[in-house]
């Protein structure tokens, strides 16, 4: 029988077409293999040169693979040999402990001499009630001392009573009245001026 495509029937055709498509497969199936055994010999190939040529810090990098095979280097034990015994060995040592994050700065020490000063705002506060005080100290140096500058600024609002009695008429009510600042030479600075100068 001839076995030209022109004189096989539609069933043998099939069947020459179903084999072709096994073998095709196979031959995949063994490309893969080898493409897969070529990529191991490969990586194998890049550690051993990085061993042999890399940088020190680069060599014997015990986690660069985890398939990587360790070398027996462990001593072995003659038979007629007492097993050595393990000695257990605790160390202690003390670590301090960091300082903690603080907020904010470091507070000055209290054994200076603190002058104080009172700072009013210029505003009229008669009507006004004091809620509070806003106080900032400064570092400054007196000839051959040290001191601290203190400037207490009152904070003021209005009564309870004078709120109403504005908001009943349909005035507007500020909220808190404070003194401004004295000039200072540097902005958030503890440094006075005395002890920059």
């Amino acid at each position: 029988m001839d076995s030209s495509p022109d004189n096989m029937s539609k069933k043998e055709l099939l069947e020459l077409v179903n084999q072709l498509e096994k073998k095709n497969l196979e031959v995949e199936k063994k490309n893969s293999e080898i493409q897969e055994a070529k990529n191991n010999l490969q990586f194998h190939y890049d550690q051993l040169r990085r061993l042999v040529f890399g940088t020190k810090r680069e060599r014997f990098i015990a986690s660069a693979n985890p398939f990587q095979q360790t070398l027996p280097f462990e001593e072995l034990e003659d038979e007629n040999q007492e097993p050595s015994k393990t000695v257990k060995e605790t160390i202690t040592y003390e670590r301090k402990q960091k300082r903690e994050n603080h907020h904010g700065r470091i507070p000055l020490p209290s054994h200076l001499p603190v002058k104080e000063t009172l700072v009013e705002p210029s505003d009229d506060t008669t009507a006004m009630v004091c809620i509070g005080q806003e106080i900032i100290d400064q570092l400054e140096l007196i000839p051959s001392k040290l001191s601290i500058k203190r400037f207490i600024r009152p904070k003021y609002t209005l009564s309870k009573e004078k709120q109403e009695e504005l908001i009943k008429k349909g005035e507007a009510v500020s909220s808190v009245i404070i003194a401004e600042l004295p000039s200072i030479p540097i902005e958030k600075c503890m440094a006075g001026t005395g002890l920059l100068a």
